[in-house]
């Protein structure tokens, strides 16, 4: 019971604040409802631009540096689609893929590029899947 009144206090806090931030009463800030980012459309001049450089310049760059650096390349060498030794010596080399398969994910569900969807198809087949482990 403490618990739930201490997130009540900070719920109606928040909703205070923000009303307070954005001009809304509280009544008005506590109706605001959340939607699907897919729905949101986005036609200003300050982030439709850097949008659409995400999903032409930083996304490709950022799949370039993973070919570069032979992070899609340790996915096929794990899967054994391709013969060689592991490369990199950080702990986000295997990762920073993902990330980056997340991110141009969302942008494709924002806004569809052909190009980008087949050369994500192309990088998601190199990933490896799981192992079958038994329980000890």
């Amino acid at each position: 019971m403490k618990n739930k009144n201490l997130f009540l206090k900070l719920a109606a806090g928040l909703i205070t604040a923000y009303a307070g931030l954005t001009g809304l009463s509280a009544q008005e800030a506590a109706r605001i409802t959340e939607v699907p980012f897919t729905q949101v459309r986005f036609q200003d001049s300050f982030w439709l631009p850097r949008m659409e450089t995400n999903r032409t310049v930083s996304i490709p760059s950022a799949f370039k540096e993973c070919e570069k650096n032979g992070r899609f390349d340790n996915f096929a060498i794990a899967g054994g689609l391709k013969e060689g030794e592991h490369r990199g010596d950080f702990s986000f080399d295997d990762t920073d893929p993902y990330k980056i398969i997340e991110g141009a994910s969302y942008s494709l569900a924002v806004k569809y590029d052909a190009r980008l969807d087949a050369y994500l198809d192309s990088v998601i087949t190199l990933i490896p899947p799981p192992k079958n482990r038994t329980a000890t």
